[in-house]
This record gives structure tokens, C-alpha cells and sequence, in this order.
């Protein structure tokens, strides 16, 4: 059977009216999602917006404090760009008067430090001028037992030098010697004799040296010896003489000349 021409007519016409209303609908569709795309993308930004709002006012909150803090009331209303500047210029003064501050700082405790050792080398200096000025005014003392000598000593001696062949010719050369810093360096003022055979030394140089010592034939007639050590690093022999007016004793000076020089005098509590 053969469609007519009216009847093809109108089965175009429904076929497209069908097409027409698929793509509005597919068309729609599309739109509101791209308008909910829009309104998503707007909120975002609104959120983002109040975001860098809220930063913005901590941001100048801080600017204009540091203003206050670094500038003077006379640039308090500077542009930004020139406030920044000025601020810059500000903070590297700090800088540079915090670095003189510092110089100045570490200059005073140098000059203090230097003090104290000067305060400590004085005080020494006259308390071994004391020692030797009042050495025989002080009273003796007779230990009659090697363990009597634990406690503190003190020390007043003299430099005295050999003359000579010391073992030939016997004299001892009494005038003024030079106190040199190497012959000072060794001057023991005081000896402090502890337990377990431990001593410590205190020279004039300000060293206080802890070392071992061993009494060699004690006597309360007869001379001895006191051997203090440290290892290989240090020794120094002392030679004990009882006198009448106390313990005399002497050491020599570890000097390497071709003199030879001994500390001399007596050792009292």
C-alpha cells in the first residue's frame, strides 16, 4: 500500500517536532548544568575572596603597627611602597646598633676578664710580698710525724744562685735576683697537703697544680726530702731541713741555662 503525499507529510512533521523537542530537552539540560558550574565556581570565589579579605586586614594591622614601632609620626602616613622603605632603613640601623652594642659588650667583658687576672695576679704578688716579709715573724712549726704535715702551708722564699761549681767552690750568690717570668713561674707560695698522698701546689703565676707526693726518710733531726709528680709531666723535689727557727726548705728552678738557681727559705703552717 502507498503512503500518500499527505500522509508522508505528516509523519515528517511528527519526526521532527520529536527531534525538536529531544534537542530543547538535551539543550536545557546542558545549560543548567553549566549554570550550576557558574554558581559553584561563584561561591568559591566569594569564599576566597572573604578569605584574602580577612588577610588583608591582618596584613595591615601588622603594617600599621610596624609603622608605629619603626617610623617617626612624621612618616606614619607614607605610601606604602615608601613606608617599606623607610622600615627597611629602620630595621637595618637596629641591626647595625645591635652589632655595635655587641662589639661594645664583648669589648667590656674582655676588658673585665682582663681585670679579674690583673685583681688575681696582685693578690698573689702580695701575698708572696707578705709570705717573705713576715716569714720570720710567723711561728715555727715541727711536724714530728709525716702525717702532721697534712693541712696548709705557706711558703716564704727567696732566688738564690750557685756560684761556680757549686760542688767545688761551695758559694752561693745571696744579691737580688732578676724575677724573670720563668723564674717566677716558680714560685710555690703555698702547699696544701691532703689524703691518700695528694698536694696541691699554688705558684705565683696563679696555677694550682694537684699532684702526688712521697716523704723521703722523714726525720725531726735530720734533712729529708719531699718528692711531688705528675706523671711524666711534672716533678719537682723539695729538701727539708730542720732548723731552729722551723723547716727550712729549697728546690731548684727547672730552668734550662747553665745557671743554676734555687728557691729558698722557709715553710710554716
Amino acid at each position: 500500500m502507498k503512503l500518500t503525499q499527505l500522509t508522508k507529510a505528516v509523519i515528517l512533521l511528527l519526526v521532527l517536532q520529536s527531534s525538536i523537542n529531544y534537542i530543547s530537552a538535551q539543550s536545557k539540560k546542558e545549560v543548567q548544568e553549566e549554570l550550576d558550574a557558574v554558581l559553584i565556581k561563584q561561591s568559591e570565589l566569594l569564599t576566597k575572596n572573604k578569605e584574602l579579605n580577612a588577610l588583608l586586614n591582618d596584613y595591615s594591622i601588622f603594617y600599621s603597627k610596624i609603622k608605629k614601632e619603626l617610623l617617626s609620626n612624621q612618616n606614619q602616613e607614607e605610601p606604602v611602597q615608601q613606608g617599606t622603605l623607610s622600615i627597611t632603613e629602620s630595621i637595618q640601623n637596629l641591626k647595625n646598633n645591635s652589632l655595635s652594642l655587641s662589639l661594645v659588650r664583648d669589648s667590656l667583658e674582655l676588658a673585665l676578664k682582663k681585670s679579674n687576672e690583673e685583681i688575681t695576679r696582685l693578690t698573689i704578688q702580695n701575698e708572696v710580698v707578705r709570705n717573705y716579709l713576715l716569714g720570720d715573724a710567723e711561728e715555727a712549726s715541727f711536724p714530728s710525724l709525716e702525717s702532721e704535715f697534712e693541712g696548709s702551708w705557706n711558703l716564704y722564699l727567696r732566688p738564690i744562685q750557685m756560684v761556680g761549681k757549686p760542688f767545688e767552690s761551695g758559694f752561693i750568690s745571696t744579691n737580688p735576683l732578676l724575677m724573670n717570668d720563668s723564674i717566677s713561674a716558680n714560685y710555690l707560695y703555698k702547699i696544701e697537703f691532703g689524703e691518700d698522698e695528694i698536694a696541691t701546689l699554688s705558684f705565683k703565676s696563679g696555677e694550682a697544680k694537684k699532684v702526688f707526693y712521697t716523704i723521703n726518710n722523714f726525720s725531726v733531726n735530720a734533712p729529708y726530702d719531699i718528692v711531688f709528680t705528675k706523671q711524666s709531666e711534672f716533678k719537682l723535689v723539695a729538701h727539708i731541713s730542720p732548723m731552729p727557727n722551723g723547716l727550712e726548705i729549697s728546690y731548684e728552678v727547672p730552668l734550662k741555662t747553665d745557671k743554676v738557681i734555687y728557691y729558698y727559705g722557709t715553710i710554716k703552717r
